[in-house]
């Protein structure tokens, strides 16, 4: 896919509390404080580096005061993960050059540039795309921090807050929202729909990244792919305290 066509769409809606809030000074996971900036900050820069057409955020009032001209609008937080995710998904439904959409968590510490283009050039056009690095990568890339990822075929898989949707897709995309949020955190619910056989795969163990890209696609009438071996750094999402306290000791 070229960088030339594509918008972003920035969830940032997340929310902690607690010891989380107190040290970071604020409840919204992206306006947590790394290195110089916020992890939204890094992360609308990094989407402006890769050259994205567009770039919009979701979020409340402390997120639109934190978007500079480089974010189109700030998109109203819905206080729902799963609509949450609809609105980011319908939010260029007007696009002329029917773009494709690059969806990213709003809570990627690691997020660079670099990263965000080898994997967005990866992915071959007119498909729906999730990346994915095994644990072992993940460990190798971050040693030391909390283990992340779920068993999937016999191996512990991450999957990366990055979904990539063709333009054509979206809809159908846009339909199957709230198992998409499901899954951010275990892909193979993205299969809930495909009946018995893919819940007894999984809970025996069997169940594979490539029967899930199968029923995916028909599920949503285009074509599915997971990027294997994406950039650990796609993958390392803040959800705890113990998780924040790693990324700002590292960058």
């Amino acid at each position: 896919m070229t960088i030339d066509g594509i918008n972003v769409a920035i969830a940032a809606g997340g929310r902690v509390g607690g010891a989380f809030a107190a040290e970071t000074g604020s409840e919204i996971k992206a306006l947590a404080p790394i290195g110089a900036s916020t992890i939204l900050e890094r992360t609308i820069a990094a989407a402006a580096a890769i050259g994205a057409r567009r770039i919009v955020v979701l979020g409340g009032e402390e997120i639109a005061a934190r978007c500079d001209r480089r974010v189109e609008r700030v998109l109203a937080d819905r206080g729902d993960g799963a609509a949450n995710i609809l609105a980011c998904l319908q939010a260029f439904r007007d696009d002329t050059e029917r773009s494709a959409t690059l969806l990213l968590a709003g809570d990627l510490p690691f997020l660079d540039a670099d990263a965000l283009r080898r994997y967005v050039q990866a992915i071959p056009a007119r498909t729906v795309a999730l990346g994915l690095c095994t644990g072992f990568a993940y460990e190798r890339h971050f040693p030391g921090a909390p283990q992340n990822g779920v068993m999937l075929g016999g191996e512990r898989i991450v999957n990366a807050s990055a979904l990539v949707v063709p333009f054509a897709a979206l809809d159908a995309v846009a339909r199957e929202s709230a198992a998409f949020f499901n899954a951010r955190k275990a892909p193979w619910r993205m299969a809930m729909r495909a009946g018995i056989g893919i819940l007894a795969a999984h809970a025996i163990g069997r169940l594979t990244v490539e029967r899930i890209e199968r029923r995916a696609s028909r599920v949503l009438g285009a074509e599915v792919m997971a990027v294997r071996d994406c950039a650990p750094e796609l993958c390392f999402d803040v959800d705890s305290l113990e998780e924040y306290r790693y990324a700002r000791a590292h960058i």
